[in-house]
């Protein structure tokens, strides 16, 4: 679905032959920035994963007819593995209310996952991370976080948090966790593989969506009432300060 646009000129211009596989297609949504082009994002669900992890070992099998079994078989396991966490999926979203199913990230990636799983897509960027956010849709979101009381926003991991935060800060809402979409984490992130990455994201937005999260401690630093205590605090220390020249002045 041209994600990688620089492949198809490179498979064109190759010397190198290669033959067709007879795949299932994923259901492709067509890309509101691109007319006529797809959102290429599918992957971003766990259905449309199992979908890819056949259409590979098929191609396994073409290439290597002699380890077939071996092939299908642990296409099988995978593909299990998929079908337990999509369902599992499903499961989580349904425990946020209905009106709070609404996900808004930076950019457009989550339009595959939001259709499967029943949320509400809005961003700031469209399918691509390079393209410049527009008055309106700053306009529309804000507006959107005022008249229905969304309990968080996100952050991804390959996009700029600079907008998002800045929503934050005009709607005092929160940041519910960081995203991914358009890669995976390192060994030691949480999202270290597919369904590592699909499992962290679906957690992230329920903990979110339903209010169970905990602040981040720049979310704490930043809170109303982080930011009076603080003042409180300031205000205190003036005046034992004042307080105390004006008792050792008399003295």
């Amino acid at each position: 679905m041209s994600f990688e646009g620089w492949l198809d000129k490179l498979i064109r211009n190759s010397s190198a032959t290669h033959s067709g596989f007879n795949n299932k297609r994923v259901d492709a949504l067509s890309n509101p920035d691109h007319p006529g082009a797809y959102d290429p994002h599918a992957w971003m669900t766990a259905s449309n994963g199992a979908i890819y992890a056949q259409n590979i070992a098929n191609a396994l099998v073409t290439f290597d007819p002699a380890h077939s079994k071996e092939y299908q078989f642990n296409a099988g396991v995978y593909i299990k593995q998929l079908e337990d966490l999509d369902k599992y999926i499903l499961q989580q979203i349904q425990r946020i209310p209905a009106e709070h199913r609404v996900l808004v990230t930076s950019h457009d990636a989550f339009h595959y996952y939001g259709l499967r799983y029943g949320l509400e897509l809005h961003s700031l960027l469209g399918t691509s991370t390079d393209a410049d956010v527009q008055a309106g849709d700053l306009i529309s979101i804000n507006a959107l976080i005022k008249k229905i009381a969304i309990p968080a926003i996100f952050t991804e991991s390959t996009v700029n948090p600079k907008l998002i935060q800045s929503i934050r800060e005009e709607n005092s809402i929160s940041i519910g966790g960081s995203l991914y979409a358009d890669s995976l984490g390192d060994e030691k992130s949480p999202a270290s593989d597919y369904q590592k990455m699909l499992r962290h994201n679906t957690d992230v937005i329920v903990r979110a969506l339903t209010g169970s999260f905990t602040f981040t401690h720049q979310e704490k630093l930043l809170s109303p009432t982080a930011v009076y205590s603080s003042l409180i605090g300031i205000y205190l220390l003036l005046f034992y300060a004042f307080f105390y020249l004006a008792k050792s002045q008399k003295n």
